[in-house]
């Protein structure tokens, strides 16, 4: 079978949805052909590779694309080079708020180039960032005429999502046609599968498709040896938990998780982040 896998950025430069992309490629490459089309804005390298087994072909959207060719040029004062890239992050919003979806299109139309490239695909798996990848298989296979299937890895939810729309208004403005769009979404797939957090969102404003969607859990949770480096930070009259991922305020933020810990007896907490929502 030929699989192939979108995503946003992947090896070697893997966001969080890239690396539970990695699982799935390298785990069905074993049986399968499998290609990971990767619409990202950090390329070092080859556009084409193999990787582990992978097929790996990578694209930069348009707006990153002239975004990253104008931070490149030599400026006489920093807060020239900050302002070219604010001026392309206000024409990202711009473009997100004013479209008839908050749908990130050149994202979008990077996806459908990577797919035009790999022929004869008989399953797309698309993971949702939110709904970039998925819109474009969707998109790709209706425009082209094409019969593969395709099944959504739902991480993040895209009508109810809080950053995504940029404002507040804009997200209740669009809220039906984003329900809309969805459900013509979750329709063109085989299975739709979400983690937790998504569920109720799901059962409340989907519930006929009931029977497309599979919860699953994470696949970046894997069972693992602990180094014998760290035993020292861990002994076994306290319950540990370790956290290594991003802490972004107003999107990932552990407050609440942070202020739970102390009512727990014998209970430490690891965080390993470089980002600043503590």
């Amino acid at each position: 079978m030929k699989i192939a896998i979108l995503c946003g950025n992947y090896y070697p430069n893997y966001s969080a949805v890239g690396l539970c992309a990695s699982r799935l490629a390298e785990s069905y490459a074993k049986s399968n052909e499998v290609f990971v089309l990767s619409a990202t804005d950090v390329i070092q390298g080859d556009t084409q590779f193999s990787h582990n087994g992978v097929a790996v072909y990578k694209d930069i959207p348009l707006i990153e694309r002239k975004r990253k060719n104008a931070i490149k040029k030599e400026y006489r004062y920093a807060w020239i080079k900050n302002g070219v890239t604010n001026y392309y992050r206000f024409i990202r919003m711009t473009n997100t708020v004013c479209s008839k979806y908050s749908i990130r299109t050149d994202y979008v139309d990077s996806f459908y180039r990577l797919i035009d490239k790999v022929q004869d695909i008989d399953l797309i798996i698309a993971l949702c960032m939110p709904i970039e990848s998925v819109y474009a298989a969707m998109k790709y296979r209706k425009d082209k005429s094409k019969n593969y299937k395709i099944i959504m890895m739902m991480y993040d939810g895209f009508a109810d999502a809080r950053t995504t729309h940029y404002f507040t208004w804009n997200k209740k403005l669009k809220f039906n046609r984003h329900i809309k769009l969805e459900n013509e979404i979750f329709s063109a797939c085989v299975k739709v599968c979400y983690v937790a957090q998504n569920k109720e969102h799901l059962m409340k404003y989907h519930k006929d498709l009931i029977s497309r969607f599979v919860e699953v859990e994470h696949p970046n949770i894997q069972r693992k040896e602990c180094p014998k480096k760290l035993l020292g930070n861990f002994s076994d009259d306290k319950v540990h938990f370790v956290y290594g991922g991003g802490l972004k305020k107003d999107y990932i933020d552990p407050t609440y998780f942070v202020k739970l810990l102390p009512m727990l007896p014998n209970v430490k907490l690891d965080i390993f982040t470089s980002e600043n929502a503590l």
